[in-house]
């Protein structure tokens, strides 16, 4: 029997091969007799699939994975990424809520495996091992494949992403919040039975991560949390406080499902009691999270207009070509006109790429326009800063918000931004919706004339930047 003949067949269920196996073994002999001594590619290749599909239609296993790697990918391709600081640390923090909606779907296929193979009553703990671990792989395939198709689209969706301190914790964080979910199911699969334990394991394991968490929004909540921009220092002691725990459940849940001992299966019941007591007298206070800000005498700055300050991780990775694109947009505002030396507009060129909170001595007012307490990816940076010049003299009119986004829009296409790549006229990553329709200035012709209504006072809603122009 060929090799690939031998594969196809082993693909099928076990009761189908213990049942139809030699009979059709021996059907593809003979056709390899008939053609010269070998199984046809056009036979064989088929019967695998046939076989591989007769094993996961009906696995639930399967279906949560498949469920696992679509939440993935959608959330990847929905999330905000313009709020993260351009770093793959900061891109990977846009999956966290996606992650929380796949734990209860891995919690629900763990658990309902965990208590199939309890039904089998398999014996010896390396066959309940072995089991475990057939049981646990294709789950954590599918994370790894839907994990890594997210990290990719984030990144072609920001065209640029640069390692920095800490990656490998929010990575190590996010797959120990897969372990807990794993073990949780196990767990529990290895004391109740299937239609009690994808109930169970699910709210089982929401509830585990908000203790270990902190009792908050479980969506807003993730052992990443310690990252909250390039602007704070980072303390991963509580990173590796929640993966230690989460290693400590694993293994507790492994020793669960290979003894089976009496006492050993009463360790998920009386995990319930525990944390049901705990939650009674528990009162759900949120625990707020202490970012410590790093002092801006960290800050590399540029010594010629535009002052661009960098931190020193952004300087290695993207420092000359940043400064080389602002210098271009801000000689081509100059040689505009457009007014670029207002307070506000210098403070985005600054600062906004650091994610650093007010300096001191700045208020809340319109000079400091453009400020996020997360830095803007360097992709979007020049965007960015276009858009803040004309906001400088926006003025609320009676009806409507005027023509404050033309003027915006304008000047993007004046200072060499792609009309795609204006941040006004960029596709909301929720809705689908544009905020302002780019056809409405559709070419550096019609920039041009909507910047010189701009200056001669007649555009609604925006001030004039010269002196001495009609109201």
């Amino acid at each position: 029997m060929s090799g690939m003949l031998r594969v196809a067949i082993a693909l099928h269920p076990a009761a189908w091969r213990a049942r139809f196996g030699d009979e059709v073994a021996g059907t593809m002999q003979d056709i390899a007799d008939d053609r010269g001594g070998s199984v046809p590619l056009g036979e064989s290749i088929p019967l695998a699939f046939r076989g591989l599909w007769m094993r996961v239609r009906r696995s639930v296993t399967f279906w949560a994975g498949l469920a696992v790697i679509a939440i993935l990918v959608v959330d990847a391709s929905t999330a905000d990424h313009l709020a993260a600081d351009g770093s793959l640390t900061s891109l990977l923090r846009r999956l966290d809520v996606g992650l929380w909606w796949c734990l209860p779907v891995i919690a629900v296929a763990s658990g309902w495996a965990g208590a199939r193979a309890r039904a089998e009553s398999l014996r010896g703990v390396r066959a309940r091992l072995r089991r475990l671990l057939a049981d646990s792989w294709p789950l954590i395939a599918s994370v790894v494949i839907g994990y890594g198709l997210a990290v990719v689209i984030l990144v072609a969706r920001t065209e640029f992403a640069w390692l920095s301190f800490p990656v490998q914790f929010v990575v190590i964080g996010h797959f120990a919040m897969v372990l807990i979910a794993l073990a949780v199911g196990q767990a529990f699969g290895a004391v109740l039975p299937r239609v009690v334990v994808i109930f169970v394991a699910p709210i089982m394991t929401v509830t585990v991560l908000m203790l270990l968490l902190g009792w908050q929004n479980p969506w807003n909540v993730q052992p990443s949390n310690f990252y909250n921009g390039l602007a704070f220092e980072v303390d991963t002691d509580p990173a590796v406080q929640f993966v230690l725990i989460a290693a400590a459940i694993g293994v507790i849940a492994v020793a669960i499902v290979s003894i089976r001992s009496p006492w050993a299966r009463a360790i998920p019941l009386l995990a319930v009691i525990g944390v049901g007591a705990f939650v009674a007298n528990q009162p759900f206070t949120p625990q707020e999270i202490v970012a410590v800000e790093r002092p801006l005498s960290e800050l590399v700055c540029s010594t010629t207009e535009p002052v661009v300050c960098l931190w020193p991780e952004q300087e290695a990775a993207f420092g000359d070509s940043v400064r080389a694109d602002m210098a271009k947009v801000h000689s081509r505002a100059v040689s505009l006109g457009l007014p670029v030396d207002n307070p506000g507009v210098r403070n985005v060129a600054q600062f906004t790429l650091t994610g650093v909170p007010l300096p001191d001595g700045l208020e809340h007012d319109e000079t400091t326009v453009g400020y996020d307490t997360f830095g803007i990816s360097p992709r979007d940076f020049a965007a960015w800063y276009a858009m803040t010049i004309p906001f400088q003299y926006w003025e609320i009119p009676k009806n409507g918000e005027g023509e404050m986004r033309e003027a915006q829009h304008a000047v993007s296409l004046l200072l060499g931004i792609p009309a795609e790549d204006s941040i006004v006229a960029m596709v909301d990553p929720y809705t689908g919706q544009r905020s302002f329709d780019p056809s409405r200035v559709p070419d550096a012709t019609a920039a041009q004339g909507v910047v010189d209504d701009w200056f001669a006072g007649e555009l609604d809603g925006v001030r004039s930047p010269v002196a001495g122009s009609a109201p």
